[in-house]
């Protein structure tokens, strides 16, 4: 699984360079919006973000950018060497480290937010219950956890490889 993703995030890596959509809107909707150059207006008083499967960086440099204190974490070292370099490149500080949501690396209840975009779609149903009750267990109480997964509805579907069939009900 792991040398899967390391050849995704290969360094001719061509994705997306920009902060998703529906972080920005969840960042500037529950954590503060952006009102000047450098003014904000806060929603939320926040220290500690974390970014699951956070890939090249695009979602930690964001929140860096505001002055978030963020950690991103992948399974992939390529990724991982990415983000690095880009969060370098803006001289930024952000902590990035190789590993799996089903065992995150910090202590409980250290995060006010967790960001998973696009991550556990990628895996099976007993690991993204395992990746679930991981973030639960290091998310302060009253943090934030924004999700996003793939459906079989979106417009990208069939692009990628079916992790299971499971059935619901």
């Amino acid at each position: 699984m792991v040398k899967r993703w390391d050849k995704v995030y290969s360094k001719a890596f061509g994705g997306t360079w920009y902060p998703n959509e529906g972080v920005v809107r969840f960042a500037a909707r529950y954590l503060q919006r952006r009102v000047g150059i450098g003014d904000y207006d806060v929603r939320k008083k926040v220290g500690k973000i974390l970014d699951t499967g956070c890939g090249n960086g695009r979602h930690v440099v964001f929140f860096a950018e505001q002055g978030y204190d963020v950690y991103g974490i992948d399974i992939s070292e390529e990724a991982i060497e990415i983000a690095t370099a880009w969060v370098a490149k803006q001289g930024l500080h952000v902590a990035l480290m190789v590993g799996d949501v089903e065992g995150l690396p910090f202590e409980a209840e250290y995060f006010d937010v967790v960001i998973s975009h696009e991550v556990l779609d990628h895996v099976s149903f007993t690991k993204a219950k395992k990746a679930i009750n991981e973030i639960k267990r290091v998310s302060r109480e009253g943090a934030y956890f924004y999700l996003t997964l793939r459906s079989i509805w979106d417009s990208e579907f069939s692009r990628g490889e079916e992790v299971e069939k499971i059935l619901l009900f």
